[in-house]
């Protein structure tokens, strides 16, 4: 998982009540379905922002539009 957002990272994990809880549930219960297999992994990756890299500016529009 790429990131350009720490608290993001960080918030995705945390299951407390909050805004979007409902999101961070559901990825929560398909990460540990996902980690049941122990040859399955999941890494988490702070990426500079807007430094030209393929994909971020396409992620950041489609992110802008769903919020």
């Amino acid at each position: 998982i790429f990131t350009d957002s720490a608290l993001a990272g960080e918030s995705i994990f945390n299951v407390t009540p909050k805004p979007g809880q409902a999101y961070c549930l559901n990825f929560h219960k398909k990460v540990k379905a996902f980690l049941a297999d122990p040859m399955h992994t999941v890494e988490i990756a702070w990426t500079p922002s807007h430094t030209r890299i393929i994909g971020n500016e396409r992620a950041d529009q489609l992110a802008k539009k769903k919020g």
